[in-house]
């Protein structure tokens, strides 16, 4: 059944069959439907749209905006993103049966999905209504959907459990993040047969991660991202997260993941590793350091502990984010010079500081000290700024007892500001910027960049 089902999703479009009942009379009918329904005269651009359904303009269906016709005519394909769109989508829907493409993302739709919404588009490839108002379950007749490859829900808020339907679609791409889904994942999501993205990061799935991440004897995974992120899986990473060798992204931050790191040696294709504010714990092991194309490492807010990595282990220069904060590492601080982002607060380094970091202080110090210092800076308009991760080095855990440390503070998204802070103990600080002074407000980390 599975060889099957791929062969269909390669077939080229033009194979597709053409339901001609799909005539310009039932495409203007359901298009209306849509202006209607969605609150069509606010809409930002409804260049065709407006004036055809008055009765004012005879214009083809292939004229109106964001609309899109093959070469006889047939509308295919209607991408209406961020049109200011404001309604629903409950309405008696005209079967639409040759459109292949839908994108109503970033509006304002509210409103639970029709419970035949997949079964008026059977040709349906791509669905996109990210970043919607949407609530309600996701209708199960979406196993009709024997074409849909891309399905984007993400920001919603939908909730319910994920219909076992969905198994029947041959997905490419999955996006369910940022909504209130619950329960446990289907089972077998994980290898339907050519799903490449796979993202349920925020919601409130709960399960036994070990029985997500199972491939059954003798298949193989097309998986390439993978985020499971701000979730509740449970128990320990397992070991048969090495079969998903062709993992290029993997997101497991903010769950309740417990023990030691697997074998990671065949993820040689892995980019991104995230495993931050979770409960595991043990060394990590060093085939992690020596994957071969690491751009950013997240372990940060765990139980690990011994030595980091050195600079001569982390031989890969691709690593520009390193996030080692909250943990029990300990020896000498790390001196990465080739990393655009690094955290190591809280952790119990030796002194003094790697001379890579020496020439960044007009005064070079000889003790460092962890303590704590702002988060929000106040303006002089009382106005509360929050100090934001960017593209900056992170070093909150280089703080001077009684010495000026010179660094660049970025805020929000404005330029980085020329700061000095002088940090008396038990005193409320002052940082004085370029052309204007803030009050440090409230204690904690600093964000500073040299």
């Amino acid at each position: 059944m599975f060889v099957v089902t791929a062969m269909i999703v390669l077939l080229p479009t033009v194979f597709f069959p053409r339901i001609e009942a799909d005539d310009s009379s039932h495409t203007i009918e359901w298009l209306t439907s849509l202006y209607v329904s969605t609150n069509g005269a606010l809409w930002r651009n409804a260049t065709g749209w407006r004036s055809s359904v008055i009765g004012a303009s005879s214009l083809s269906p292939c004229e109106w905006h964001g609309v899109q016709c093959d070469a006889s005519g047939i509308v295919t394909s209607v991408s209406l993103v961020d049109n200011g769109l404001q309604g629903t989508l409950s309405y008696s829907f005209v079967q639409n049966p040759n459109l292949r493409f839908l994108d109503l993302s970033h509006n304002h739709l509210t409103g639970t999905l029709p419970a035949l919404f997949f079964v008026s588009f059977p040709m349906l490839q791509v669905l996109r209504l990210s970043d919607n108002a949407l609530m309600g379950t996701l209708p199960d007749p979406i196993g009709g959907s024997h074409f849909l490859t891309e399905l984007y829900l993400d920001r919603n808020q939908l909730t319910g459990e994920v219909p076992m339907g969905i198994l029947h679609c041959p997905l490419r791409i999955l996006d369910l993040t940022s909504n209130h889904f619950l329960g446990k994942p289907p089972a077998g999501l994980i290898f339907m047969p050519i799903l490449e993205t796979l993202r349920l990061g925020r919601n409130s799935f709960r399960m036994q991660l070990s029985e997500l991440l199972v491939l059954p004897s003798g298949t193989t995974s097309a998986l390439q991202s993978l985020d499971l992120s701000s979730n509740y899986f449970e128990d320990q990473i397992p070991d048969t997260i090495s079969q998903f060798t062709l993992l290029v992204s993997l997101d497991l931050t903010g769950n309740i993941l417990r023990g030691t790191l697997p074998v990671l040696s065949s993820l040689v294709h892995l980019t991104h590793l995230h495993i931050g504010r979770n409960e595991l714990q043990g060394t990590i092991p060093e085939d992690v350091w020596l994957l071969p194309m690491l751009v950013s490492i997240k372990i940060d807010d765990n139980h690990f502990r011994g030595m980091a990595p050195s600079a001569h282990l982390l031989k890969n220069t691709n690593v520009k984010f390193l996030y080692l904060a909250k943990n029990d590492f300990s020896g000498p601080i790390p001196a990465y010079t080739t990393l655009t982002e690094l955290t190591t607060a809280l952790n119990p380094w030796e002194c003094p500081l790697p001379e890579a970091f020496q020439g960044w202080f007009d005064a070079p110090p000889t003790t460092i000290c962890t303590v704590r210092v702002p988060r929000v800076l106040k303006n002089s308009r009382s106005k509360r700024v929050p100090l934001t991760r960017m593209t900056v080095l992170w070093l909150n855990f280089i703080v001077f007892l009684g010495l000026t440390i010179p660094c660049l503070i970025k805020v929000g998204g404005f330029s980085p500001w020329r700061v000095v802070l002088l940090i008396p103990s038990g005193w409320l600080s002052r940082a004085y910027v370029r052309l204007s002074s803030v009050i440090v407000a409230r204690e904690t980390d600093v964000v500073c960049r040299v």
